[in-house]
C-alpha cells in the first residue's frame, strides 16, 4: 500500500512540506478521535503496563486498572486535591488494594495504593484533548 502521502499526492499534485502534511493528518486523525464513542476508541487504544506513575502528556485516558496479585480491579478517578484523602484510612475516600484510585496532576497519572511490581495498567489513546 502506497504511502499516505504518495496516495495525497496522486490526488493533489506534489507536496512540498512534508511536515505539515505529517502535522495535517496526525492533527485530522485526533479530531476524529475526540468525537468517536468509547466504544469505538477502546478498539484503538494502547495499553501500557507502569508502576505507581505514569506520564499522560497528550493522551487520553480510557481505563486504569491495579491488579491485586488475583485480579484486575478498576481505579477510580479523584480530583488531585483528594491525594490526602486516599491514603488516609480514616477517610471514606482511602483508596485500598481492591478499591484502587488514581489522579492526574501536571500531567503525571498516580495510583494509590502504590504497588511494587508492574501490576498497573493503563488504557489510553493520543489526542491533544484530554
Amino acid at each position: 500500500m502506497a504511502t499516505f502521502q504518495t496516495q495525497i499526492e496522486d490526488l493533489t499534485g506534489s507536496v512540498s512540506d512534508t511536515a505539515a502534511l505529517s502535522s495535517w493528518l496526525t492533527d485530522g486523525a485526533r479530531a476524529v478521535m475526540s468525537i468517536l464513542p468509547m466504544s469505538k476508541l477502546k478498539r484503538v487504544a494502547s495499553q501500557d503496563a507502569f508502576v505507581n506513575t505514569i506520564d499522560v502528556e497528550g493522551k487520553k485516558v480510557l481505563t486504569v486498572t491495579r491488579n491485586d496479585g488475583t485480579i484486575d480491579h478498576p481505579c477510580r478517578e479523584v480530583a488531585p486535591s483528594m491525594r490526602g484523602r486516599i491514603t488516609d484510612s480514616s477517610y471514606m475516600e482511602y483508596a485500598s488494594a481492591t478499591d484502587p484510585a488514581f489522579y492526574i496532576d501536571n500531567q503525571l497519572l498516580t495510583v494509590k495504593p502504590d504497588s511494587s511490581g508492574s501490576n498497573q495498567r493503563l488504557t489510553s489513546i493520543l489526542s491533544k484533548n484530554n
